[in-house]
């Protein structure tokens, strides 16, 4: 799998990882947004109300980050892998991983209606199952960087010079919580992932529920992928350019599907209208997820960035859990669905305010650095290049720092 050039750098690898990490997403985890389809199929199935009924997918989705296993192992296993194999293009990269997500949220929801109907729901689990086991296979070509494992030997002979308690360990962990911009930064993502899931749960009901048959309303809910893959890697492309700022494409678009979900039970009365709300959900929803990494270095360095990612997964999934069940039992006797995307605009709204914080926050830990004498800084990501720069010598800092981009590139 590797190549290596004379300057050390195995580009057939890190390509083949990326690749890899693309399909892992598509089979593993892409599963998650065929959530609306199963969720109508088990309320016609066993007949419960609609707040039970909704525990079955809430839980599936926040286990997508917060269980550990099964999805939890393919999404963050491949977003964090690739953060560590590319440098200055990370953005570009993990734009390309998440849009395996976003291909899949194109495919499997009308591939679930259909199987639905084929084979009856039972049928239609053995063969998404069959579908997810494929991630094995790819999971298997996805192997740490030289990055990462630099990292993490340099973290084992700390510890075992130190030999630090379990709770100390723990707490250099959590330690990242402290930085009051990643705090809000997590914040800003359960609110945004408590939104996405109710949309994510109900939308294909809300289409059938106003005159959209299942087969329609399996096909509107593809939409948001398409919408979600465009917005994916053109963001991924904007970040990379060191003149566009990512914390505004993150909590800029939220304000603007805030608006588009609050108002939606009142403008999608007809098939393209509904088609316009899913193509507008998807291109202002999916780009957040290109930015999630590139986000995380800038708050928490590379050196933390699977610890920091790991927290965040955890808001996440603690978004998509609570969510559509508050909303489940805002549904029970009444079925307004204007309650339901109103409630979750509002949570758009708060996470744009959120991410608007987080924004200020980092310009004032940015000043405090900047004030911060003999500071060491990590800005290299090889191994042999590894150095400890110091905020006095702003020339050298300037000079070796473009030096260590233009070699990543």
């Amino acid at each position: 799998m590797a190549g290596w050039r004379e300057d050390g750098r195995c580009i057939p690898e890190r390509h083949v990882v990326l690749v890899s990490a693309f399909l892992t997403m598509f089979f593993g985890s892409s599963l998650m947004s065929a959530t609306g389809i199963i969720h109508i199929a088990l309320l016609d199935l066993f007949q419960e109300s609609i707040p039970v009924t909704t525990w079955t997918g809430a839980l599936f989705n926040a286990c997508f980050c917060l269980g550990g296993t099964g999805q939890a192992f393919v999404y963050t296993g491949s977003f964090v892998v690739v953060g560590f194999y590319f440098g200055k293009q990370r953005s570009l990269a993990t734009g390309v991983v998440v849009a395996g997500f976003a291909v899949g949220m194109v495919v499997f929801p009308s591939l679930t209606q259909i199987l639905v109907d084929g084979y009856g729901l039972k049928g239609t689990f053995l063969i998404l199952s069959a579908v997810g086991f494929q991630t094995c296979v790819f999971g298997t070509i996805i192997a740490p960087g030289r990055t990462e494992r630099a990292l993490y030997s340099e973290a084992q002979r700390r510890r075992e010079i130190s030999k630090p308690s379990l709770c100390k360990r723990l707490f250099d962990d959590a330690r990242i919580l402290g930085k009051m911009s990643f705090l809000i930064f997590c914040v800003s993502i359960f609110l945004w992932c408590k939104s996405l899931s109710i949309v994510t749960l109900y939308v294909t009901d809300f289409y059938h529920s106003t005159g959209s048959s299942m087969v329609e309303a399996a096909f509107l809910t593809s939409l948001i992928g398409i919408g979600s893959i465009i917005s994916r890697v053109l963001v991924g492309i904007a970040a990379v350019d060191g003149g566009v700022d990512r914390q505004l494409l993150y909590f800029g678009s939220y304000g603007v599907i805030g608006v588009l979900t609050l108002t939606s039970p009142f403008y999608c009365t007809s098939y393209w209208s509904k088609a316009c709300f899913s193509s507008l959900f998807g291109l202002y929803t999916g780009g957040s997820w290109t930015l999630l990494g590139p986000i995380t270095v800038e708050l928490v360095g590379i050196q933390n960035l699977a610890s920091g990612f790991s927290i965040e997964m955890a808001a996440a999934g603690l978004g998509f859990l609570s969510g559509p069940i508050i909303c489940g039992y805002m549904m029970n006797g009444m079925d307004k669905f204007s309650y339901v995307f109103g409630y979750a605009g509002m949570m758009h709204f708060l996470s744009f305010f959120s991410g608007l914080l987080m924004a200020l926050f980092t310009q004032q830990d940015s000043k405090a650095r900047v004030c911060q004498d003999q500071k060491p800084t990590l800005t290299s990501e090889k191994v042999e290049d590894i150095v400890v720069l110091y905020d006095t010598n702003a020339e050298k800092k300037a000079f070796l720092t473009e030096s260590t981009d233009h070699r990543s590139q």
